[in-house]
């Protein structure tokens, strides 16, 4: 556990002198002020982050919490409370649904997935299920949508229009998800092309 928390502090570290080498501008509201209860955001956000690097069983994830911390710290946009929900969404979510928040951003379909549903011919193999149920659990927590069209179960999925959105796609800015290993991302769109 020390270790985790060890990694995403330096993941965060590392992130934040980056950030600060680009030229960002770390925030100037009240976010790093304490309020009534004598904390500030900052302090809630970074107690929620390593809480959750405490008990997070896929290492792969750390990089991409610490990014997390470390960018909110530069967004005056994201207040208390979508901060918590960020935290929280990251907590829960596994890396190969952060995989699949990188492989449906916006930006066409250069991986070739399958054009259609499952509803004709099947669904084959329980590695497609599984990787089928993670993505309508996105979907049912509004990360990831189908264009027009509403996903009643797992066949529906037309991995060609799935699509990052809301919170999905600010976890895929703020944990910066571009950096995935281009091998996790073909091994996950691997499993959508037929």
């Amino acid at each position: 556990e020390e270790a985790r928390i060890g990694a995403t502090i330096v993941f965060a570290s590392q992130k934040i002198q980056e950030n600060l080498k680009e030229g960002q501008q770390v925030r100037n509201d009240d976010f790093f002020t304490k309020d009534s209860t004598h904390r500030s955001a900052a302090e809630e956000i970074l107690e929620g982050v390593l809480l959750a690097s405490q008990r997070e069983h896929e290492e792969k994830k750390l990089k991409y919490v610490g990014n997390l911390l470390a960018n909110i710290a530069f967004h005056p946009e994201i207040d208390r409370a979508q901060a918590n929900l960020l935290v929280r969404l990251a907590e829960r979510l596994s890396y190969r649904q952060l995989c699949l928040l990188f492989l449906f951003a916006p930006k066409g379909n250069p991986m070739n997935l399958k054009s259609g549903d499952y509803r004709t011919g099947g669904i084959k193999g329980t590695q497609k299920i599984a990787l089928l149920q993670e993505i309508y659990d996105l979907y049912q927590q509004a990360m990831l949508n189908c264009g027009d069209s509403a996903l009643i179960d797992i066949s529906d999925i037309d991995p060609s229009r799935m699509k990052t959105h809301g919170m999905g796609g600010w976890l895929y800015q703020l944990m910066e998800l571009k950096t995935i290993s281009i091998d996790d991302i073909n091994a996950t769109a691997n499993l959508l092309k037929d």
